[in-house]
């Protein structure tokens, strides 16, 4: 007879591809500055992957857009403003250090990469392809659940 889990039940592995979002919503190293933000307010997210030839090659996050604003205190026109933001390509801005994680990783392992990184998002890469990306917004949701079915 097995020793150790007997009558046990196992309990199922939750995985980053279960929370993931997915397609994500991308840029391209020479895309601009101007549309970057137009992309982010627009689709209502935080984090944009940069993808060249269908790799991963950068990450910008809310936080990156804000500071390469131009500041307001130059007090622009927005006419003014546009064209300066269309002038900073997101290679410029993009961070390249960037922590990952594949579907198939343990989410509880995929948070814990998160706070030691200091990160609110990991791009999810199945090989060297991004199929997904998982945030804090996506563990936050997930808890919600997860503390509804404890209390139900």
């Amino acid at each position: 007879m097995p020793s150790g889990k007997l009558g046990s039940v196992e309990k199922p592995k939750v995985v980053v591809a279960d929370l993931m979002s997915s397609p994500v919503v991308t840029l391209e190293p020479d895309d601009d500055l101007a549309a970057a933000s137009a992309i982010a307010a627009l689709k209502h997210v935080r984090h944009l992957p940069v993808v060249a030839d269908g790799k991963l090659v950068g990450l910008i996050s809310h936080r990156d857009l804000l500071a390469a604003q131009p500041s307001s205190t130059l007090h622009l026109s927005a006419r003014e403003t546009v064209a300066l933001e269309r002038r900073i390509p997101a290679h410029s801005i993009m961070k390249t250090d960037i922590a990952t994680a594949a579907p198939d990783t343990a989410v509880r392992d995929a948070a814990r990469r998160m706070l030691e990184a200091r990160v609110g998002c990991l791009p999810v890469l199945d090989g060297e392809k991004l199929v997904g990306i998982i945030t804090e917004a996506d563990l936050v949701r997930f808890l919600v659940r997860v503390l509804e079915h404890a209390t139900a």
